[in-house]
């Protein structure tokens, strides 16, 4: 359709066109995206299997450890108690690490917040022009 055109067609017709537009460019987006990731997927790919197979590790190392803590503990005291201490413990970095993590996103909230406002401060001066 020619710009020409467009006073002559009905606000339907021109609605459906840019419907059929607006399709056409997010499956042509889809594709460009498709394109130029899948050669970065693929290279990282295997690096990102790794990755995970080392997280994996570290985590049954991490269980393995915390065993043999509660197994050395058991020198010094009765079993349950050694289970016991290394709980409370995790509870504790737990409690800390998690205190923490709501405080940054505290912050980060506030942030957000802000550019929340600022874009639709953007909108509605748009709507304005």
């Amino acid at each position: 359709m020619k710009v020409e055109d467009i006073a002559k067609v009905s606000s339907f017709k021109l609605i459906g066109t840019y419907i059929k537009g607006a399709k056409r460019l997010a499956t042509l987006e889809k594709q460009y995206v498709g394109q130029v990731l899948g050669v970065h997927i693929k290279n990282i790919s295997l690096g990102l299997v790794l990755a995970i197979a080392g997280c994996v590790c570290l985590a049954l190392g991490g269980i393995v450890l915390l065993v043999a803590i509660v197994l050395y503990l058991n020198t010094w005291f009765m079993p349950w108690a050694s289970a016991l201490i290394v709980t409370v413990a995790l509870l504790l970095i737990g409690l800390v690490l998690a205190l923490i993590g709501l405080l940054n996103m505290k912050k980060d909230i506030e942030k957000a917040k802000s550019t929340f406002d600022q874009v639709g401060e953007d909108i509605r001066w748009v709507r304005q022009k």
